[in-house]
């Protein structure tokens, strides 16, 4: 699939192929299939099901030895070269393609000298740096470390010595393709590629494969009686599990093995790991325990015999000129001068086990005038004295309560910044308490002087409308004394004192009208010009001259209420009044207006524009109700069969409303906001039917009024 991938990828960078990402919602169901097709496959096999679990690999230290022990019993340098690369697999937790990407120039050291208890046991990381591996595809520069084990026979470090010994020093006649010169550090270019930490026999610039390290590890494998699936990564993986089983933190873990994805640990966090290393050399994971009873101090001389050319360039990149011209190169010297202190140090123990071994015909352990014989024997008496020396454990335990005072001394000061943050957060939960208490009692003050203000108006409220009802109670008996008693008779011929009459009532009338009252009120009829006419109807119909009109008296609007005409004249609420119960009222205040404000047909023709306002739409809702109502009276007196049957001359408004009003009584429709609601559902047609059936009986009442 990455194949695909790229190929798709050039395609669209060069020539713009229109095609899609091979990686679809098919390739994922492909995959899918493929994963459940080899699970089915494994089943009907019955392959073993314990390969990848925990019991697949290498299972204890006691295995690892076994494995380490086949690789060097092989007595070759190819076995030689495959134990150094495992041991970079389990010590280091390196991966098997990384292992044969190394080059010498990758290699270097590190110093810890917090982690020794004593000399001569100095704490060295023996590192390499990765710059690309599988997690890191940018050339990022990435290191990998390992510490020396306590116990010799899984030490990493000590296969890294013997390999690299075979190779810089022992003949091609005992070990073909094994004797490499030591490389030129005149010149970068020289060693800096082409030199890999691990080469193919026949060739000392070609690369192992991979074919080649997995034959041999699954010959050593067979020889160690392990089982595996993963051969050459399954030291990568027994390593991570002890490190972690050893208690080592799994941030180190990730770091470690190139497992982390974080840019504070690929970028910023360089240092090695130094508390997994620790765990995977079987040592303490905290500082001052690393110790080992076979760091036995080694003779100058014997040292020197042991990659000699070490000392020679350590002398060229110190003298002046060469200061600091080649940093790797040191490095790749420090690593050589540590290795041979470890070979030294360990290879009494392999030579006591495996006397036979082939790289013992060198002459430093055939000479009898070796230095090393002396050694040899002073290294493995004081191992043994070592490993028994009470003050080993001493200082371990000394190391171990140090280490343990320590983490009380921290765990001490985080908890006392702990309580100081908990009292601060009292504190500021006290405060807020009080503001909030604070707060309450003033919006109970606040709450009380609101209930106290809202009992005052609701008196006040309950004066006025008080008021209100006694005003329209007078208004209501002085309607009805003008109306009733004193207009019927005036019909007849009018002298000076009917009129002065007139004008008095007219006067009062105006006066009625100028009471503050909201809107018009029930059974206000005789301030408008309307219903007047009916007593000038009855003086026509007695041959008498209609009444004079009343004296004009000016009259006051009430502020609230405009009274500007036109399409756009403002609407406020209330104009329309809530207040009229019977049709006569309703067609005064249509046509003539009630108490001196201006009629609704002259406030709202029907060219008004009408606004989106909330008054607006309450005055449109009972203005159209209003004009349904005009609507009716005027079918009844436009209607043929109503006027010119009974009369010689039409009927007048107020005459219509009347008979249209007694109608409405004596049919049911007592409720004036019922019958409001059934007029203004009302058409033509309907109003056909009106005059054809139900108005039938108004023709005796109309014929009696008229």
């Amino acid at each position: 699939m990455s194949a695909l991938i790229s190929l798709w990828r050039h395609q669209v960078d060069h020539e713009g192929s229109p095609y899609t990402t091979p990686r679809s919602s098919l390739y994922s169901k492909l995959l899918k299939a493929y994963s459940q097709l080899h699970v089915r496959k494994r089943q009907a096999n019955h392959e073993d099901k314990g390969k990848g679990s925990d019991g697949d690999g290498i299972q204890s230290r006691k295995q690892l030895a076994d494995i380490r022990q086949a690789f060097f019993c092989k007595g070759t340098f190819v076995g030689l070269r495959d134990l150094a690369a495992f041991d970079w697999g389990h010590g280091g937790l390196l991966r098997g393609d990384n292992q044969r990407q190394l080059q010498i120039s990758d290699m270097g050291v590190q110093y810890f000298e917090d982690s020794a208890i004593s000399d001569p046991t100095p704490a060295v990381a023996f590192s390499c740096r990765i710059t690309s591996s599988k997690t890191n595809k940018n050339g990022t520069m990435q290191q990998v470390g390992m510490f020396r084990a306590r116990d010799w026979k899984v030490c990493p470090v000590g296969g890294q010595t013997m390999y690299w010994f075979s190779r810089l020093h022992c003949s091609t006649t005992e070990w073909p393709h094994s004797n490499t010169p030591f490389p030129n550090l005149s010149q970068r270019s020289h060693w800096y590629q082409g030199l890999p930490y691990f080469t193919n026999t026949g060739s000392n610039t070609q690369g192992i494969s991979y074919g080649t390290q997995l034959s041999s590890a699954k010959d050593v494998y067979s020889t160690a009686g392990v089982q595996s699936r993963l051969y050459t990564h399954d030291g990568r993986r027994f390593g991570a599990r002890v490190a972690v089983k050893s208690g080592a933190p799994d941030g180190q873990v990730q770091r470690l093995g190139l497992w982390a994805s974080d840019v504070k640990d690929t970028h910023y966090l360089d240092v090695l790991p130094e508390h997994t290393m620790r765990a995977l050399a079987g040592h303490p994971p905290y500082q001052g325990t690393f110790f080992l009873a076979r760091a036995v101090q080694v003779p100058r001389d014997l040292m020197e015999m042991v990659f000699p050319m070490v000392e020679e360039w350590l002398d060229h990149f110190s003298s002046p000129g060469h200061i600091n011209s080649d940093i790797e190169a040191v490095q790749w010297l420090k690593y050589l001068k540590e290795l041979r202190l470890v070979f030294i140090q360990d290879i009494p123990h392999w030579r006591q086990l495996y006397p036979e071994h082939s790289i013992f015909r060198h002459p430093i352990f055939t000479d009898p005038d070796s230095p090393y014989h002396a050694y040899e024997k002073d290294a493995l008496a004081s191992t043994l004295s070592r490993d028994r020396n009470p003050p080993l454990r001493d200082a371990s335990d000394a190391a171990r309560s140090q280490h343990t005072m320590e983490q009380v001394n921290r765990n001490t000061h985080r908890l006392d910044d702990v309580f100081q943050v908990m009292q601060d957060v009292l504190e500021k939960v006290r405060e807020v308490k009080e503001d909030v208490d604070e707060t309450h009692e003033a919006s109970l003050e606040t709450r009380m002087s609101v209930l106290k203000v809202q009992e005052t108006l609701g008196r006040k409220i309950k004066g006025l409308a008080k008021g209100q009802d006694q005003i329209r109670e007078g208004q209501v008996q002085m309607r009805d004394m003008i109306c009733q008693s004193i207009i019927p008779s005036l019909s007849g011929p009018q002298d000076d004192a009917v009129a002065q009459l007139l004008g008095t009532f007219a006067s009062a009338s105006s006066f009625v009208s100028q009471l503050p009252v909201d809107g018009a009120v029930s059974g206000q009829a005789s301030s408008g010009s309307g219903l007047g006419s009916s007593s000038g109807a009855a003086a026509a119909a007695e041959g008498s001259p209609p009444p004079a009109a009343p004296t004009s008296v000016p009259t006051s609007v009430s502020a609230s209420v405009p009274t500007t005409s036109g399409p756009f004249a403002p609407v406020v609420k209330g104009f329309i009044s809530r207040k009229v119960n019977n049709i006569v009222d309703a067609m005064t205040e249509w046509e003539t207006g009630l108490a001196g404000q201006p009629s609704i047909k002259e406030r709202f023709p029907y060219t008004f524009h009408w606004g989106k306002d909330l008054d607006s739409l309450a005055e449109r809702k009972y203005w159209e109700k209003r004009r349904a109502v005009a609507n009716m009276v005027n079918h009844i007196l436009n209607h043929p069969d109503v006027g010119p049957r009974l009369v010689q001359q039409p009927p007048t408004i107020a005459e219509a409303a009347t008979v249209l009003d007694r109608w409405r009584l004596a049919n049911g429709h007592k409720s004036w906001g019922k019958f409001m609601k059934v007029a203004g559902g009302f058409v033509q047609n309907d109003m056909e039917k009106i005059i054809g059936e139900p108005l039938h009986p108004l023709l005796p009442f109309l014929s009696h009024f008229m």
